[in-house]
């Protein structure tokens, strides 16, 4: 082979191989190499912590990347500083997509500050009834003093999330918020605590309504929980079930018979409350609690993770290491054999 060929032979070996290390390159989150942070916002939240109750950063930071992004589609990076705040960086596009449009960034990130709201808590109460004189003592005591609880009681108020949704239900208002008596009675409560049965759920899922043709949000228990469910539903018989979420009523349907592994949340929500709604239930409980409204919102033009450094060392090594062993193996000099040299 002549010096001629042998560059032609090196220059198209080295453009094969930067070729495939671009290829790479630009596709590594398929392969799994990094994720690259385009420009974007990154959000700080404040923690909140109750005092002596122990939690791990892992378990924060795994919660949220299921809340924001449950696909895991998106270069979603979130930091936990010390013990006192979390940042959650959100890029504006994802991979080589065009930059979307300031309204449609400000959707974005109203719907992660959305998703970030509560600790994701779900209980189950039975509804407490209206027509008693502990109805009435407790609709006195929230008109004139709150809604918050005190020691020895058997029921307690909660804020209804959406009026419409529990609008055949009794309902009193106090501080421009609406309130529904729930009972607390451990024979009338689902919920997990400190000394009571652990359950969780399986899963959440979009369903529909079969009775009314809507979309509603199904769930799925463990075989715990299916248990504590039955046990629940088929006590309460054509009692109304409050399904509470972060200490706010989502929905009240009247138990119609033994209900387990299975069950859905009714309402007429939009699209985006229900894959919220859905995200959130499938996230499951965050560890720590986060101020409601981020303490900074600030704009980030480049955050290259060190696993994105360390990746593209890499492809660069092996480039120069793969074009060296290239050039080396096609132009380095011929041996001569004796007798080949006139």
């Amino acid at each position: 082979m002549n010096r001629q060929t042998r560059i032609i032979v090196a220059t198209a070996g080295g453009c094969v191989l930067l070729g495939a290390l671009l290829g790479l390159w630009f596709n590594r989150d398929a392969f799994g190499l990094a994720s690259w942070m385009s420009a974007g916002t990154r959000l700080t939240y404040e923690i909140v912590q109750e005092e002596g109750r122990p939690w791990d950063d892992d378990d924060l930071r795994q919660v949220i990347r299921s809340r924001v992004d449950p696909e895991g589609t998106e270069a979603i990076q979130v930091r936990v500083r010390d013990p006192v705040a979390v940042e959650v960086c959100v890029p504006h596009a994802a991979g080589r997509q065009p930059r979307p449009s300031p309204q449609a960034i400000a959707m974005r990130l109203a719907g992660v500050k959305r998703l970030l709201e509560g600790l994701g808590v779900l209980e189950f109460r039975i509804v407490a009834p209206m027509n008693t004189t502990e109805a009435t003592v407790m609709r006195t005591r929230l008109l004139d003093k709150g809604p918050a609880p005190m020691p020895g009681d058997t029921s307690r108020w909660y804020e209804v999330d959406r009026e419409d949704q529990l609008s055949h239900h009794e309902l009193v208002e106090h501080a421009g918020k609406k309130w529904i008596l729930i009972s607390v009675r451990p024979e009338d409560s689902m919920a997990n605590g400190p000394g009571l049965p652990v359950w969780r759920l399986e899963r959440a899922y979009p369903e529909t309504d079969p009775r009314r043709n809507k979309p509603v949000v199904g769930f799925e228990f463990d075989a715990d929980g299916a248990k504590l469910f039955g046990q629940l539903t088929s006590t309460h018989i054509n009692q109304p079930l409050a399904i509470i979420l972060d200490d706010k009523v989502l929905s009240a349907p009247n138990i119609q018979s033994r209900i387990e592994k299975n069950g859905i949340i009714t309402g007429d929500r939009s699209a985006q409350e229900h894959a919220r709604l859905i995200a959130v239930l499938n996230a499951g409980v965050m560890p720590v609690g986060l101020r409601h409204a981020p303490a900074l919102e600030e704009s980030i033009t480049m955050d290259v993770s060190r696993a994105d450094v360390l990746s593209l060392f890499l492809l660069g090594s092996v480039g120069v290491v793969g074009l060296a062993a290239i050039l080396y193996a096609v132009l380095r000099p011929s041996r001569s054999t004796p007798g080949s040299e006139a």
